[in-house]
């Protein structure tokens, strides 16, 4: 399967070339930039997980230390629909 061109508007003149395109720049681009944006969200990541995993073990530990929490009063009664 193949496509071929009957007409094009503009008409394309009989010794038109295509034009070569200039070269793009050749620089670092945004590359580093992203780099240092990476390492930074790893950083965050490696200390603030042992952080989150720090505090949550001490709100643990204040919870077991306090005990279980006092039985629900309406614990055993069947739920009331809504209206």
């Amino acid at each position: 399967m193949w496509l071929q061109l009957q007409r094009q508007d503009p008409p394309v003149e009989e010794d038109a070339l295509p034009l070569l395109l200039p070269e793009p720049e050749q620089d670092e681009g945004p590359h580093q930039s992203y780099a240092i944006q990476w390492f930074l969200f790893a950083t965050v990541g490696a200390i603030g997980w042992p952080i989150l995993l720090r505090r949550t073990a001490k709100e643990d530990e204040r919870r077991r230390r306090r005990g279980p929490p006092p039985p629900d009063q309406d614990a055993g009664r069947p739920l009331e629909a809504a209206h």
